[in-house]
């Protein structure tokens, strides 16, 4: 099973670590595609409490990251944690999830 997951909130947020708690029982029996657009960006960057897990879960799944958002928030490439993929256009996200997923969660 396919699961898109699109997280929108800091680290910092109860969102976020609601999606850590649900991702912790999906990671090992299911395909994870993680989505962080608007503030979640900052789940991409290193240095933050769930970081590590982050960079782990992007050397099996697939994590991508909104370019514009980044831009917006003045986020440069060289903080983010290694193996995140950054896309272009929210048309890409729309496609994936309706194409490819079986299940999508927002947080």
């Amino acid at each position: 099973m396919k699961i898109g997951f699109i997280i929108t909130k800091t680290p910092q947020e109860e969102g976020f670590n609601n999606f850590i708690k649900l991702l912790k029982l999906y990671m090992d029996h299911e395909n994870i595609y993680v989505y962080l657009i608007g503030n979640g960006v900052y789940g991409a960057t290193s240095g933050h409490v769930h970081s590590d897990l982050i960079h782990h879960i992007g050397k099996k799944y697939e994590i991508n990251v909104s370019k514009n958002d980044l831009n917006a928030r003045g986020i440069k490439k060289n903080i983010l944690i290694q193996g995140v993929n950054i896309f272009d256009d929210y048309g890409n996200i729309v496609e994936d999830l309706m194409e490819k997923m079986d299940h999508v969660i927002s947080f």
